[in-house]
């Protein structure tokens, strides 16, 4: 269940139901509201013989529906409307709203059958649940289908112009038009994208439902939809190694999905556990484009093998050889030159590798003989090149072959006179508090924050408090509460406003000095005491 799903059941259960539309995506979406209640001429009368009495079919009162699901027929408009009343639940009897006069849904012929999916999927809607993890695994469902249709490409970027044009095709101006649904891919922000990017915000159900009709799906079809797209279908693939064992069956688990890059078809690409790697174009359209190997990337160990031995062990030429591997000559001529400088370059590197391992080791031995005293660390300083390939190549020579490791000194525990800190402190402390009550600076409260900040110790003195009790004392004793410090600041607005010869005015003291309007009554009587003062 989404948060959004959670948010919507918390608003409806509480007290207060505002932004229940915005969260569902109805305010923002400007889709025309219904102004009354609207109800199908047939079902009334089914359900008086069925029930005994009429009722309003909370269906019909969604905004979009024009028709019936039921019995696929235009919905009338009543008298009762459902905008600008006083008392919203005020109860309206649908019999007394029934008449000759009403006026039905005007719904051309040509969009019936759209409006007539509309009304049965918010039906559905209605009646049914279905788990969905929120708008970012809706977006998901509806990319794979836009994949599947060949309207986006595999790595999820829709094809706009393309995808608007199909669309608008399918409903028509038209209707859109009459739902306030238009789109067109002049406007990257038009309702139709968002609901295929990034989710950013709610959509009206209705759009949603419009979308998964023009994809070829119900509301159920739509959630029960559960498998990724993929444009090879499902794995696991076909090895296409002649010369495997399992050639021609499903024993390929990894398929990388890539785009190529000189046309926007996907490329496939088929990885076996043989070795054997092959790649092929576009979509896997029949039962034999699965046997297609559009390029061989790698060979693999088991064709390799195959290969040798036919050459060297049955003696077949390059001709017979190719009959044999499903090949082209030249394939086995490239790729037994292949084979043949691999191993000459592995001789080559072997031999270098060698050589250079003994002389690195040369180097470290001849460093530690030149240095006995100094750790493993320190000779890694001096050369660090030695040490890293060592480390890298040749680590279990390099831990038999270096300085043993030397236990380290015991930290000397050099512990704080907390007695002489706390004396040093509060004296430190009481200077601070002296020059804050001298009056000379607009005034700051004292607290153990405050203070703490002035002399630069404010985590020493949150932390271990407990440990300064003398600084403590000096605070605690000079310590000023809400009242304290509004008051203080009262006093010395008012000597400011003497000093400069200024008229010395109830609101002015309560601006200068920065109070609120809700001060205590001990703050207001300081205000008055200095106004009276002065007269």
């Amino acid at each position: 269940m989404g948060w959004r799903v959670e948010k919507l059941i918390t608003m409806m259960a509480g007290d207060k139901g505002g932004g229940i539309y915005t969260t569902i995506g109805v305010m923002p979406s400007a889709m025309p509201s219904n102004r009354v209640l609207r109800y199908c001429a047939f079902c009334v009368k089914e359900d008086e013989v069925r029930f005994g009495e009429m009722y309003w079919h909370r269906s019909h009162q969604v905004s979009g529906v024009l028709m019936c699901a039921k019995h696929e027929i235009p919905l009338t408009n009543s008298s009762a409307t459902v905008v600008a009343r006083q008392n919203k639940r005020h109860f309206i009897d649908i019999k007394s709203q029934i008449s000759d006069s009403n006026s039905c849904e005007l719904v051309d012929e040509k969009d019936g059958d759209h409006f007539i999916a509309i009304a049965k999927s918010v039906q559905k809607l209605l009646e049914y649940s279905w788990t969905s993890e929120g708008l970012s695994d809706i977006k998901h469902r509806y990319l794979n289908a836009l994949k599947a249709r060949k309207l986006a490409t595999n790595s999820g970027s829709v094809r706009v112009r393309e995808f608007i044009d199909a669309f608008r095709h399918f409903y028509g101006d038209d209707l859109l038009e009459k739902l306030n649904c238009e789109v067109d891919y002049y406007h990257a922000d038009s309702w139709i994208m968002k609901l295929v990017r990034k989710p950013r915000a709610s959509m009206h159900p209705v759009r949603h439902i419009l979308l998964m009709r023009f994809l070829g799906m119900t509301p159920n079809q739509f959630f029960g939809q559960v498998e990724t797209y993929h444009p090879f279908g499902n794995g696991p693939w076909l090895c296409l190694n002649p010369v495997a064992n399992h050639y021609g069956e499903t024993a390929i688990t990894e398929c990388k999905v890539t785009r190529d890059y000189k046309s926007p078809v996907p490329v496939g690409t088929f990885a076996c556990n043989c070795g054997f790697i092959y790649s092929r174009k576009g979509t896997d359209a029949t039962h034999d484009d699965k046997f297609k190997i559009g390029r061989i990337k790698e060979f693999g160990h088991v064709w390799d093998r195959e290969l040798l031995r036919l050459k060297k062990e049955e003696k077949l030429n390059q001709r017979q050889i190719s009959l044999r591997m499903k090949c082209d000559p030249t394939t086995v001529k490239n790729q037994l030159k292949r084979l043949e400088e691999g191993a000459v370059k592995k001789v080559h590197m072997f031999i270098s590798s060698e050589n250079e391992r003994i002389k690195r080791r040369s180097n470290w031995l001849n460093l530690m003989e030149s240095n006995p005293e100094m750790t493993k660390t320190d000779l890694r300083k001096i050369q660090p090149k030695d040490f890293t390939w060592l480390y890298k190549y040749d680590q279990q020579w390099l831990e038999e072959n270096s300085p043993t490791l030397r236990r380290g000194q015991k930290y000397a525990d050099k512990r704080v006179d907390w007695g002489k800190r706390d004396e040093e402190l509060s004296k430190k402390v009481k200077l601070i508090i002296d020059e804050e009550l001298s009056g000379k600076m607009k005034p700051i409260r004292i607290c153990v924050s405050s203070i703490g900040k002035k002399v630069g110790r404010l985590a020493l003195l949150q932390k271990h408090i407990e440990k300064l009790p003398l600084t403590m004392t000096v605070i605690e004793t000079y310590a000023e509460s809400i009242d304290d410090i509004q008051v203080r600041r009262v006093k010395w607005v008012a000597n400011q406003l003497r000093a400069k010869r200024e008229s010395l005015e109830d609101w002015k003291i309560i601006r200068e000095a920065g109070l609120r309007k809700s001060h205590s009554q001990r703050v207001a009587e300081q205000i008055e005491v200095e106004v009276m003062c002065l007269k």
